[in-house]
């Protein structure tokens, strides 16, 4: 599937104030001013209450052991999805006035027109509202949010002087994990998580779409050995754990373990991005811990995700709330599916959000992930199959076929019996070369080893020689 980009960006303001730019659309450009209800104390409350309950919920490190009831103030109560829909509604309603979303809804109809669909690009340019949770964004002529909808996916993207193009390699799309969890923080089942996260995808490490290889380590020097000496390039960077936000230095913060005494090593988002620099092949960067979104408010570039994307990673997912291990294996599951069937990322994550929102239907936990990207069409990797087909192959020796000898006594049939006849032309011989490796590759080296555990049927077949009468033989017996 094919998009058009409608591109808005959110220049700085004062006093709520802002303009807004439709930089680039199917029908055009328009701007407007925009104001934001910041200081709106309803507002302000129903932001506090979404993160209030994803803290406390995440905490629990399941589903529905938590009162979802957001308390607002004093007795106030109202549900985790009704406030969600009133932050996307406020957010909708400020983003697009009259004529950006006059624009934006002629936009959708070109786009629907031309059988492709509409990328939802927000450069936000005021520090401030980058710490606004956007993926709430609802529409309500369609009833639904935009970030959940296939046919609109929302990414943040970042504008940087810095060419982005998509990385060719041959499958499996390497994948390296890591795992963290200093003994002063809250304790991680390392094993488990590992567990989780291969459960997650074992459909595609079985077809060997993807590998993943699991850091031995916590530590930074693990992680940098494993980078610089694996012997191959990784394409996934995927970390489960602690994060945090210094806010005196206005800094994200990821939490490795310290090599001396397990405590935690608060490793700042600008050294982060200084290591993972250094390694191009790294296309995206999965951040599976808290606060990786979090932003500092007079800073455009100080989330994890933001400066991370900023060095020049092309993609970067991570969380701006607390997120449950339930909804991580639903993101993990359906997120990496839908890269393996080269969906963009953007396509790919807002898949996750519609299956977190099917598995867990009383909860706004999908708006928990947040996209930077800076892949322009949202492709990070073009997995050359036919090179891995080919890879290494010469073609065989063309050889004039042997002559046929007579039938004698029934014997088994061979693996010669099987053999195709030696290929008449260049053509041909092509084509067998294709049908061999197709077999090798796909039969032999994903379905025959997916069915490993099973019983295979020898159906026991052999050579009749003259089970058939020749219809022939009374007419050729008469002259």
């Amino acid at each position: 599937m094919e998009y058009l980009d409608f591109e808005l960006r959110i220049g700085a303001g004062t006093a709520q104030s802002y303009p807004v730019t439709v930089v680039r659309s199917p029908v055009g450009e328009t701007s407007a001013t925009i104001q934001l209800p910041l200081d709106d104390p309803v507002f302000r409350k129903h932001l506090q209450a979404v993160e209030q309950v994803r803290s406390a919920v995440a905490q629990t490190r399941g589903v529905g052991d938590t009162d979802r009831q957001l308390r607002l103030a004093g007795t106030q109560v109202a549900d985790e999805l009704d406030t969600a829909e009133a932050i996307g509604r406020a957010l909708f309603t400020a983003l697009l006035p009259a004529k950006v979303l006059t624009c934006y809804r002629r936009s959708c109809d070109a786009a629907h027109a031309a059988g492709k669909r509409l990328r939802l690009r927000l450069r936000i340019e005021a520090p401030e509202l980058a710490v606004l949770p956007w993926e709430f964004l609802f529409d309500e002529d369609e009833g639904d949010y935009i970030s959940l909808n296939q046919d609109t996916p929302l990414t943040r993207y970042l504008e940087l002087d810095r060419p982005q193009t998509a990385l060719t390699i041959p499958p499996p799309i390497r994948i390296l994990g890591m795992v963290a969890s200093p003994r002063d923080l809250a304790a991680l089942d390392v094993a488990q998580e590992q567990q989780r996260m291969a459960a997650a995808i074992d459909h595609l490490v079985e077809s060997r779409t993807v590998e993943l290889t699991w850091l031995p380590g916590q530590t930074l020097q693990a992680l940098d050995t494993a980078l610089r000496d694996s012997g191959h390039e990784w394409h996934i960077f995927h970390f489960i754990g602690h994060g945090g936000f210094d806010a005196q230095r206005g800094e994200g913060l990821l939490a490795l373990v310290d090599e001396r005494d397990g405590n935690q090593h608060l490793f700042p988002a600008r050294n982060l991005g200084r290591l993972f620099a250094r390694h191009p092949s790294i296309r995206l960067i999965v951040l599976n811990a808290c606060e990786g979104a979090r932003a500092s408010e007079t800073n455009l570039f100080s989330s994890v995700g933001a400066v991370l994307a900023e060095r020049g990673v092309p993609a970067v997912v991570s969380m701006q709330y607390e997120i449950t291990d339930l909804a991580a294996l639903e993101f993990s599951r359906n997120f990496y599916d839908a890269l393996a069937r080269g969906l963009p990322v953007d396509a790919a994550v807002t898949e996750a959000r519609y299956y977190i929102s099917m598995k867990l239907a009383d909860s706004s936990e999908w708006g928990t992930p947040v996209l930077y990207m800076r892949a322009p069409d949202g492709n990070l990797f073009t997995v050359d199959i036919a090179n891995a087909i080919f890879r290494g192959q010469t073609p065989p020796e063309v050889r004039p076929a042997p002559p046929v000898p007579p039938a004698a006594q029934p014997a088994a049939q061979t693996h010669a019996d099987t053999a195709p006849p030696p290929p008449a032309n260049e053509t041909e011989r092509g084509l067998q070369i294709l049908l061999r490796k197709v077999k090798q590759f796909w039969i032999e080296g994903v379905l025959e080893k997916s069915l490993f555990q099973k019983v295979l049927i020898d159906l026991g077949m052999e050579r009749m020689q003259g089970a058939v009468d020749n219809p022939w033989a009374s007419t050729l017996g008469r002259k």
